[in-house]
């Protein structure tokens, strides 16, 4: 008996070894009061129209303080633990996409500011009207018709996010959206981060051209790292770098990688940071390589590592993840 479970096992693992896991898209529902989480999962799925895996976060009842510290560490945890146990399975990208839904509401940044930039924000700004003194959060109703109006495949928040995923996911030289947060600037002590903030916030329409931002042609005398003759796309920051999109086969170092010796929760953090862009996944160990002209030292620029905070490299070259992870040779940390 014991030999025949063993086989079972067995087969089960080849089979799992050799099919493709199909990976879910993530919806992460948030800002609803107790009452009503218990319907969302459903709402969400019928609406969606693809596989969803659908973690709805109860919020307060009161109107004026919807999010609080607890509730926004609650939902941060239970995606990590989420990101966390599908990388173990070994499921990349794991989830194929992440969506947050939240109703707008006057302590919401603290809620988009945890995410940082590895989620597509989706506002249900119909939910934060009042009616008879209540929100409109308060009412199925309203709560499933909106949700229906932002996630249909039809939709034109579903329709932006398609464009973000086409952007995002792209294998081309020059992508804004691509950029790490932290680490190219746009003007004096203005990354891009700001930019992102308020793409996150909708103060800044999805397709708005950034002030500032023009990618540029480089040869192999601006960049001598390019083979002799080759041309590339790229964009330059304030401070003089040239940030080239890594090709395919140089995808090293793993972006989604996780220190076991780092707490766990923070690694599982940057995990996401670098593996997501506003929802949609990067490939796996994209980075960009990052230089000044002429391979000249970059010893006299400060950059912000996720990990070891601000540094300065001594030699002319770098890598810098999508999670502002600095990578090189000579890194000292100031």
């Amino acid at each position: 008996m014991t030999d025949r479970r063993d086989r079972r096992r067995q087969r089960k693992a080849v089979r799992a070894a050799i099919e493709p896991v199909a990976t879910k898209a993530l919806a992460i529902v948030v800002g609803l009061p107790p009452a009503l989480v218990g319907q969302v999962e459903a709402w969400v799925t019928g609406a969606i129209g693809k596989p969803v895996r659908v973690i709805p976060i109860a919020a307060s009842p009161d109107d004026n303080r919807p999010y609080r510290t607890a509730q926004v560490n609650q939902i941060l945890a239970n995606v990590i633990e989420y990101g966390q146990r599908k990388r173990k399975a070994q499921q990349q990208p794991a989830p194929s996409s992440i969506l947050l839904l939240y109703v707008p509401g006057p302590t919401q940044e603290p809620l988009l500011t945890a995410f940082d930039f590895f989620v597509f924000p989706v506002p249900l700004t119909a939910l934060s009207a009042f009616r008879e003194g209540r929100q409109l959060r308060h009412d199925p109703i309203e709560v499933r018709r909106a949700i229906e109006a932002v996630v249909t495949p039809e939709s034109a928040t579903m329709s932006v996010f398609e464009a973000i995923q086409q952007r995002v996911g792209a294998v081309r030289d020059a992508e804004a959206l691509q950029l790490p947060p932290k680490n190219f600037h746009i003007g004096p002590d203005r990354p891009i981060a700001y930019f992102f903030s308020a793409l996150r916030r909708g103060d800044l329409a999805w397709d708005a051209e950034i002030d500032g931002l023009k990618a540029q042609e480089f040869d192999d005398k601006r960049v001598p790292h390019l083979h002799k003759g080759a041309n590339r796309r790229a964009y330059q920051d304030n401070r003089g770098l040239i940030f080239l999109r890594a090709g395919l086969l140089a995808h090293h170092g793993a972006n989604r990688e996780v220190p076991e010796e780092d707490d766990v929760e923070e690694g599982a953090g940057q995990l996401l940071r670098g593996a997501f862009r506003f929802g949609c996944p990067l490939a796996a160990g994209f980075h960009h390589d990052v230089q000044l002209e002429e391979d000249r030292n970059m010893a006299a620029i400060v950059l912000a590592c996720a990990q070891k905070g601000k540094i300065q490299s001594k030699s002319a070259y770098v890598n810098i993840y999508p999670n502002d992870i600095v990578r090189g040779r000579k890194l000292a940390a100031l």
